[in-house]
């Protein structure tokens, strides 16, 4: 299951936004931190499956200034291969494609 198929992503959307970037990977996939902490523990408890190894992680997760930001894989501790590859660069195109008004539920999904 892909973020944009889990029940909580309706919520999530309106505060999620891509952001074109200079490094590799032309998207950063920022989402505004609510107010509401209930809402913020909520999100951050989110799992999904790494786009990449399928292992359950979070993906949207919190910086140490408090911001939040989407992730299609797995932290780098756990496997910084994970990021790297064709999958997740799918996925983030993905997210990218439903946050710009298209509908994704007609394309494969990862998983399907």
């Amino acid at each position: 299951m892909s973020l944009v198929d889990h029940p909580f992503w309706p919520e999530v959307r309106p505060s999620a936004r891509a952001e074109c970037t200079a490094r590799p990977g032309p998207w950063r996939l920022e989402v505004a931190r609510p107010s509401n902490a209930v809402v913020v523990s909520r999100w951050l408890s989110i799992q999904v499956p790494c786009a990449t190894c399928q292992r359950l992680m979070h993906p949207i997760r919190s910086r140490p200034d408090g911001s939040l930001r989407i992730a299609v894989a797995c932290p780098h501790e756990g496997n910084e291969g994970c990021s790297k590859g064709y999958k997740a660069t799918q996925e983030v195109e993905r997210i990218v494609s439903c946050l710009q008004g298209q509908d994704v539920s007609a394309q494969a999904g990862l998983f399907d």
